[in-house]
């Protein structure tokens, strides 16, 4: 692109132009693996929300790739709403990027976000149990119950891995 503007001619947006940030390293490795990898989207797509991601131009391509979840990522132009988005998209498909160990990879975010959407659910049953003793209540069973099982999810997820587990090593991090 030229850094002298012709007259009528207009600048093609550039994720840069819609005035974000480049992403992240891991949000861009999250998104390197869903645009490249269908089996990657079946697996993260149903435990990432739209919050765990902070680039709004890849949580457009996040609605993108639900939306159509089995077109080829080149497809997903006409899904996106603007050129900024467009832009972002071209930019991660021509990208050089070599996904080593992709199985890995695969477990390693969906793990990760797993582990995120069990720390909500356990701030909403601590909130609740909060909640009622607040207003004077007593909290039942179930509620004390739900935060246990929240606790212990959240616990399994976040523990160090043994060494002989084949999930073990490093990962990528958030």
């Amino acid at each position: 692109q030229s850094r002298f503007p012709r007259p009528g001619v207009e600048a093609a947006a550039t994720p840069q132009s819609a005035g974000w940030p480049a992403p992240s390293l891991v949000e861009r490795d999250l998104f390197l693996l869903l645009l490249r990898v269908v089996e990657a989207r079946a697996a993260i797509l149903p435990v990432v929300e739209d919050g765990d991601i902070a680039h709004p131009g890849l949580r457009a391509l996040l609605g993108a790739l639900r939306s159509a979840p089995d077109r080829p990522a080149e497809e997903l132009m006409d899904e996106l709403p603007g050129d900024a988005e467009r832009a972002l998209l071209a930019s991660l498909l021509v990208e050089e990027h070599d996904l080593p160990d992709v199985a890995q990879q695969i477990r390693d975010f969906g793990r990760r976000f797993e582990a995120r959407q069990r720390k909500r659910e356990l701030r909403r049953a601590t909130q609740s149990v909060a909640e009622t003793q607040a207003a004077g209540g007593t909290s039942s069973d179930d509620q004390y119950k739900s935060v246990h099982q929240a606790a212990e999810a959240v616990r399994e997820l976040t523990a160090p891995r043994a060494a002989g587990d084949p999930g073990s090593g490093p990962g990528p991090r958030p």
